[in-house]
Order: C-alpha cells, then sequence, then structure tokens
C-alpha cells in the first residue's frame, strides 16, 4: 500500500504523485475502465469554468498530474472529470478529502 505525502505546490503535488503513479502502475488513462470520448472532453471542458471560479488550485493540481503522467492537460481534465463522479464527488465531501487523496483510492487501492 502506498501512503502519499502531499506538500510544496498544488503542481509539486500533483506532478510528484502522478510520477510515482507512472512508475508504479503506468499512465491513468490507460485504466482499462478509462475511456477518452467526445462527450467527456466536451464535459471536462465545461467544467474547467467552475474549477477556475470555486478552487483554481486545483487548475495547477491538474496540470501537475498531467505533467507527471505525460499525457496531455485534455486527456488530464477529461479522466478526472469523469472518473465515477458521483462516488468521487461523496467521498470529497463525506470524508473532506483532496483530488489527490481520492484518486490515490480509485488507483492505487
Amino acid at each position: 500500500m502506498y501512503h502519499s505525502r502531499f506538500k510544496g505546490s498544488h503542481y509539486e503535488a500533483g506532478y510528484k504523485w502522478s510520477k510515482s503513479v507512472l512508475k508504479n502502475k503506468g499512465k491513468i488513462t490507460d485504466c482499462h475502465t478509462f475511456k477518452i470520448t467526445k462527450e467527456r472532453k466536451e464535459f471536462a471542458k465545461e467544467c474547467i469554468s467552475v474549477y477556475k471560479k470555486y478552487f483554481p488550485e486545483i487548475l495547477d493540481e491538474i496540470k501537475g498530474i498531467a505533467d507527471g503522467q505525460k499525457i496531455s492537460l485534455e486527456d488530464c481534465y477529461s479522466f478526472i472529470g469523469n472518473i465515477q463522479q458521483p462516488l468521487l464527488r461523496w467521498k470529497m465531501e463525506s470524508m473532506n478529502m483532496g483530488l489527490l487523496q481520492v484518486l490515490h483510492l480509485f488507483i492505487l487501492k
């Protein structure tokens, strides 16, 4: 089991975490249950304005994840914006968790 410690800027935390995942598990977009579709890309683009308004720091974290994973920013937005949305939202709200902590549960379980 991995125990991540998130420190530094949002970008640095996203980059460090995703680089570790790349090394140990591979690209998050290669997950067999994940498919990038036109609809997912469109939905992810619509979310960006919400991120900017309510939690702009998450955009830096997502950029760090994309860079550490060596994937496009668009694919990273699509992945994060569409993975098990109801469960992701519930985890973040009910457990007072951040994005990286929740992704950690889904990917490194």
